[in-house]
């Protein structure tokens, strides 16, 4: 544990739900990685009673009915193969309510095996034993922020970026400034909960995201592909600035994207305003949005509107 650099830690809690999970948001610099504690609930998701796991009970725990969890992702669940919750026997039995004429055949199982054995495979590669207790080789932890009408209220939470859809606005860690400033500008008066709780940051050096350019790239790519299926019906000029702009804007793949150099995000952001007419009311203001963030990116840490 000497050679792990503290990068971050939090109280964490399982997506969706804003009670803590106990000392499970930690996260570590090692030689050019990110690394963070895997640990294991005995009895329930919810129980702030969180345990190291150690390579020795991996397979008691995959037998039995625990939970285990890094700060952002749930990798087994009610493992045991006896009820609805198992993966597996969800996908290839459940959803077909026990009718014998509509049991998936082999074929489908053996399919649905072969994806299974190919996450765990790469969930096995990104292991590392520190002190005796399982660790995870992940990404950059950031903040996402989102709306939910819902509960009318923003909530800030921590997860990696692979684990955020297109409707999150993403920070690095150490901008929570940043992050409450542009809530309170994108939804005025509204209440802004910390899903678990704020992060303390014990060494920004090895911080790296660029949250202004993945907001306005993440964002341009999730207008663009939604408005490619209307482009028969748009005007020509609308059209073509669509087609320009999508061979141009970087396509997601899992995890964080290649993002382009400062000259091509600045063209990009210019050139958005040409597709606004395709858009829908919500998408034009997420898109100004995004703009508006990459427009104004701060100079100091410190991110505002105002």
């Amino acid at each position: 544990m000497q050679d792990l650099t503290p990068v971050a830690s939090w109280q964490a809690a399982n997506y969706g739900d804003t009670r803590p999970l106990g000392p499970s948001g930690e996260c570590y610099w090692h030689n050019g990685r990110f690394l963070s504690p895997i640990l294991v609930s005995p009895h329930a998701d919810t129980e702030p009673d969180f345990l190291p796991l150690r390579p020795i009970d991996v397979r008691r725990t995959m037998l039995t009915r625990d939970h285990v969890f890094t700060y952002d992702e749930t990798f087994f669940r009610n493992s045991q193969p006896s009820g609805y919750d198992h993966d597996l026997f969800h996908e290839t039995f459940a959803n077909d309510s026990w009718r014998p004429d509509n049991l998936p055949n082999g074929e489908h199982v053996e399919d649905t095996f072969a994806l299974k054995s190919h996450s765990a495979r790469e969930f096995i590669r990104s292991l590392v034993l520190v002190d005796g207790n399982l660790f995870q080789i992940t990404a950059e932890p950031v903040l996402g922020c989102i709306y939910s009408s819902e509960n009318e209220a923003v909530s800030i939470h921590i997860r990696t970026v692979d684990k955020f859809h297109e409707d999150w606005e993403v920070f690095r860690l150490d901008r929570l400034d940043d992050a409450i400033a542009y809530a309170e500008d994108r939804w005025p008066n509204k209440r802004i909960r910390f899903v678990g709780g704020q992060p303390t940051v014990h060494d920004d050096s090895h911080l790296s995201f660029d949250d202004e350019a993945y907001s306005l790239i993440y964002s341009a790519r999730a207008i663009i592909d939604e408005v490619l299926l209307i482009l028969p019906n748009l005007p020509k000029e609308v059209g073509m600035n669509i087609v320009r702009l999508n061979h141009v804007v970087p396509k997601f793949e899992e995890g964080r994207p290649d993002l382009p150099d400062t000259e091509t995000l600045e063209d990009i952001a210019v050139k958005l305003s040409g597709i606004k007419a395709a858009l829908k009311s919500h998408d034009k203001a997420r898109l100004d949005a995004a703009v508006e963030r990459w427009n104004l990116r701060p100079n100091l840490s410190t991110f505002t509107f105002r």
